[in-house]
């Protein structure tokens, strides 16, 4: 199986991600890069066959992202986050 991306609308996209390598039941970890067209742009991922039921995501933690707008890797405010 294929990672992939599928435009569901205007700055909306699936992120159908692949089993992990060592554990094909699996699907935990994913890395991804994403480009805007527009400075500012809002998009919205949606991270589409994410397979563990109980992860760290379920307790308040998010994932971490790097922007060019921002120095570095931070984790996204819980409020931007939705499961």
């Amino acid at each position: 199986l294929e990672a992939r991306l599928v435009c569901e609308a205007p700055l909306e996209y699936d992120v159908h991600i692949r089993p992990d390598t060592l554990n094909p039941r699996h699907r935990v970890w994913f890395y991804f890069s994403a480009r805007c067209s527009a400075r500012g742009s809002r998009v919205l991922l949606n991270i589409v066959g994410y397979s563990k039921t109980k992860s760290l995501y379920r307790e308040g933690m998010t994932p971490v992202v790097c922007s060019s707008s921002q120095p570095g890797w931070e984790r996204m405010p819980l409020g931007h986050v939705f499961y």
